[in-house]
């Protein structure tokens, strides 16, 4: 045995738990970690720009090429939102918005550039078509006229009448990209102010969004009358005591008795005022309407052409699609009964032995009792499939979840079983994947069966932009691919989750560890760190053909943090711009101020956001002139 004095043992001690810390997960993670590739900002997005360009101490605008698109004319200017045909300038003095030939399309101006607050949004209607909606606060004061107030049933009866303050009284303009002048809305629906305005006169009114959806916009004359105003500021139809937009060629229409008519815009048939209600369905060409006569409630059916036919009075007509408008249900005192009913008299045909119905396979009718499946019929009562399993969820038209005992399975419609556990669930993700778990375990299965990851995780965060699974055991997570259940980063770290990084197309990464704070691309490429050992350093990006003087500017510079597709290290007297893979564009002198700009792209994702790079920033001189400068060459919108 050989003994060492306590300096050495003391010694070997240090160098054993310098070798067990080089084992930790920052020094893991740091050989894993790779410089960015650089990614060029869509070149679909640039040829939608719309670019201030400076000349003559004026600005006008330019495409991303630099050709002029409209004159300069403007003061001052803020670069135009993606899609959107108008833009905010100052002239003479003053801040309003243009349309792109340089119009002023508001009513007014104002003295400072922030009283023109716009805020940028997404509306969506069935079908996720996607409409970019931007809304500009009025800020002028405004006072509403005097309402009437439900009856109180004091003073006999008597309606009292409350005029609205200006302070409650909000309106906003709305633009989209068809409309051609701003939609002015009568109220704002905006939630503060419509609790206020209810609270104030027990009067609800708004302006609905299902109708900001389809480009109309509800406004209210002098008489308290409303109409619905299309892209183009025009009325659809004379004021009405209140009006809703059931679709996009369709209004129902309210008299002041509170019966309803439904309206046609594109044609201009009209029924009588003959409901109590009207409610649309899944078919775009049927209407469902109601006639109360006495205690009876009389069911008719509206078709697109106006055509309407009466329903047998006893039962209440689903609104559900024309495939399927053989299905009626009667209330009883303590139950609902179902029932198939004739297509032409609404008269029952049969009745279903049945608590609930649920449309299956998209193709029939799934008929249930006591939650158990009894089978799928068409609408004639003719059987297209018994399933073998007393509850199954249909997952498209090919695959469903069975449930049987305690044991749960995933089969395709010919009843072959892909995959089955006791005493366990699957979960629909979409696409063809499933979260599956069994004694608070979870892991992946494809819709083919295949066992993407085991059973063995406590929690599974599926990343969908990026093809990622973040996972977390006993505490710890780390990263697998998607697709194919590849370990990306192992499970020993206690701090990681989604980030969307701005200017990036997918999410990003983000782990801190201790002190160290990093953000990440799904292929582990540094966007963002704040680390004493940052992985990118001034050594990766290299000036280029750089003056003594530029050289000593870029060597006092700070250190980015993050990188976006075209990165900048400001100096004392210049910004050098550098891509984000390290590549050095140029060094610009006189320039105190660069700032990125980002484009809402049409379609917003749930996790980056809707924000991209546009390979355009603005530059601000030390005299504070203002000057747009395109990123991948350095060219200034100027002349």
């Amino acid at each position: 045995m050989i003994l060492l004095p306590k300096p050495c043992l003391f010694g070997l001690l240090c160098i054993l738990l310098g070798a067990c810390q080089a084992q930790t997960p920052p020094t893991t993670l740091s050989a894993r970690l790779r410089k960015p590739a650089f990614q060029a900002p869509e070149k679909a997005i640039q040829d939608q720009l719309r670019i201030p360009f400076w000349k003559d101490n004026q600005y006008g605008l330019c495409n991303y090429a630099g050709k002029i698109l409209l004159e300069p004319q403007f003061e001052d200017i803020e670069m135009p939102a993606l899609d959107l045909p108008f833009l905010k300038a100052k002239k003479n003095g003053e801040w309003s918005m243009y349309d792109l030939s340089g119009k002023q399309i508001l009513p007014f101006s104002v003295k400072m550039q922030h009283e023109l607050d716009l805020a940028l949004e997404f509306r969506t209607s069935a079908g996720h078509d996607y409409i970019y909606v931007a809304k500009l606060r009025d800020p002028r004061p405004a006072s509403l006229p005097p309402l009437p107030k439900e009856p109180s049933g004091e003073a006999g009866n008597v309606v009292v009448e409350e005029a609205i303050q200006p302070e409650i009284a909000i309106r906003y303009f709305y633009f989209s990209k068809t409309t051609a002048l701003p939609l002015q809305s009568w109220f704002a629906p905006d939630y503060r102010a419509y609790t206020a305005f209810t609270e104030k006169t027990r009067y609800h009114l708004s302006v609905f969004s299902n109708e900001l959806y389809r480009g109309f916009i509800k406004v209210m004359d002098g008489n308290r009358r409303f109409t619905l105003l299309d892209a183009r500021q025009q009325p659809l139809f004379e004021p009405v005591f209140n009006c809703a937009a059931l679709s996009a060629t369709k209004v129902l229409i309210q008299n002041e008795k509170g019966l309803v008519a439904l309206r046609d815009l594109k044609t201009g048939w009209q029924t009588d005022f003959l409901f109590r209600n009207i409610q649309s369905t899944q078919n775009p060409d049927l209407f469902l309407g109601e006639v109360k006569e006495g205690d009876a409630i009389l069911n008719y059916k509206i078709d697109a052409k106006g055509n309407i036919s009466r329903l047998e009075s006893e039962f209440t007509w689903l609104p559900i699609d024309e495939r399927y408008s053989r299905v009626g249900v009667k209330s009883g005192e303590y139950s609902h009964k179902f029932y198939l009913l004739d297509e032409k008299t609404g008269k029952q045909v049969r009745e279903l032995s049945t608590h609930r119905i649920e449309h299956i396979f998209e193709t029939g009718l799934g008929i249930y009792q006591d939650r158990n499946l009894l089978g799928i019929e068409t609408v004639a009562g003719d059987t297209i499939w018994n399933p073998p399993y007393p509850r199954i969820t249909e997952i498209g038209d090919s695959l469903y979840i069975f449930f049987a005992g305690d044991t749960t399975g995933l089969a395709t419609r010919d009843n072959r079983v892909l995959y089955r556990l006791v005493k366990g669930s699957i979960t629909n993700w979409g696409d063809g994947y499933f979260e599956i778990e069994q004694h608070q375990k979870r892991g992946m299965l494809r819709a083919d069966g295949h066992q993407i990851l085991p059973l063995a995780f406590d929690k599974i965060l599926p990343i969908r932009s990026a093809r990622r699974l973040l996972v977390e055991k006993d505490g710890l997570w780390g990263m697998f691919d998607w697709e194919t259940g590849r370990e990306i980063l192992p499970i020993e770290f206690r701090h990681l989750q989604p980030n969307g990084f701005a200017g990036r197309r997918r999410s990003g990464i983000e782990i801190r560890i201790g002190k160290d704070f990093f953000i990440l691309s799904p292929d582990l490429e540094v966007l963002h760190q704040n680390t004493q050992t940052p992985v990118l350093t001034k050594q990766d990006f290299p000036l280029r053909k750089a003056s003594a003087a530029l050289k000593t500017d870029f060597e006092a510079a700070e250190m980015p943090r993050f990188f976006t597709p075209y990165t900048f290290f400001k100096g004392p007297n210049a910004l050098h711009l550098f891509r984000c893979d390290g590549r050095h564009i140029t060094s610009l002198e006189g320039y105190s101020e660069l700032e990125l700009m980002y484009s809402s792209n049409l379609r917003s994702n749930e996790e980056v956001g809707s924000a991209f790079d546009t390979g355009v920033a603005k530059l601000t001189r030390k005299d504070g002139q203002k000057v747009w400068v395109r990123l991948e060459d350095a060219f200034l919108y100027q002349k």
